[in-house]
């Protein structure tokens, strides 16, 4: 409910000001406004992507071996970010949006019919909207790389446990559908985005960068999931080899009794065998990607 809110209550307040000024009649809703729902979706998006990586850094600690204290700063840079940075990127996305708001002639034909809706557009969408905007992105690249890091540390892989495996699939998907939302939102409240070749290459680029986010971090743990699925089938093929020429051996010794046991070991080794070729190796689980090629799909 956070951006709907959001987005609501800044509607009203550019509204109100061309109201009281007379520029618009009551009740009215000035188009500009849909600005807002920036500020207000990439404030959400903060909480929850952060939270989000939090929690999946618990679920994937038993694939670590590590220091508790470069553990510790791992959290530290999955779930915020120093002070500076966060100035810094908040600063270049209100300098950004200065830049696109002075420049664009609407902006400049509201300030001649309201002063106030104008300067408040100009909070709303360089103070809030692009400032918190990039300031998540610039956090999405923050965690991204992180998990990166994770995964090449991983040193416990199991393949009949996924839950470290996958721990950050939501993470990075959830960062592709941030990405993908800003896109299509601002596709949709632009009519030049699919008359503008220009922007239409951007929200294009945009969505192609979105599935990128999702995909690519991941890619090395899906390596590590090979190399344990190929070592445990290995070592499988090893012990049934052992057990079958034991077996073998038993059989011309004439030692019948003996052979229960070994007939027991080798079909549990071949039920684990099947159990490891059918394990999948793919960093995330069924429902974390059909999520997100829902989303994908979703402005089609």
């Amino acid at each position: 409910r956070g951006p709907d809110t959001g987005q609501s209550a800044n509607h009203l307040a550019i509204s109100a000001a061309k109201w009281i000024d007379g520029s618009n009649p009551f009740p009215s809703i000035d188009p500009l406004a849909v600005e807002s729902f920036y500020g207000a979706f990439s404030f959400t998006a903060y909480a929850l992507l952060t939270r989000s990586a939090g929690r999946a850094l618990d679920r994937y600690l038993p694939a670590l071996d590590e220091p508790t204290e470069r553990t510790a700063a791992s959290r530290q840079r999955l779930t915020g970010m120093p002070h500076w940075q966060a100035a810094t990127s908040w600063g270049a996305g209100v300098a950004f949006a200065g830049f696109l708001e002075v420049t664009d002639p609407d902006y400049w034909q509201q300030i001649t019919t309201s002063v106030g809706a104008a300067a408040i557009t100009l909070l709303v969408g360089s103070v809030l909207g692009y400032g918190l905007g990039i300031l998540v992105i610039w956090q999405v690249v923050r965690i991204l790389s992180e998990v990166v890091s994770l995964h090449r540390r991983a040193v416990h892989i199991d393949i009949f446990r996924a839950e470290p495996a996958h721990a950050f699939a939501p993470v990075t998907a959830g960062a592709g559908i941030f990405l993908l939302v800003l896109a299509t939102y601002s596709s949709f409240t632009d009519p030049a985005t699919f008359t503008n070749l220009a922007t239409l290459a951007l929200a294009i680029f945009v969505s192609v960068v979105a599935v990128v986010a999702f995909v690519a971090p991941l890619l090395g743990m899906r390596s590590k999931l090979l190399i344990a699925k190929e070592h445990v089938i290995d070592e499988n093929s090893a012990r049934l080899t052992l057990v079958v020429g034991e077996l073998n051996r038993v059989v011309d010794a004439k030692k019948f009794t003996d052979v229960a046991p070994l007939q027991s070991s080798a079909e549990a080794l071949l039920a684990l065998g099947e159990r490891a070729r059918k394990a999948s190796t793919w960093p995330w689980n069924p429902r974390t990607l059909s999520g997100f090629a829902s989303t994908l799909l979703l402005p089609i």
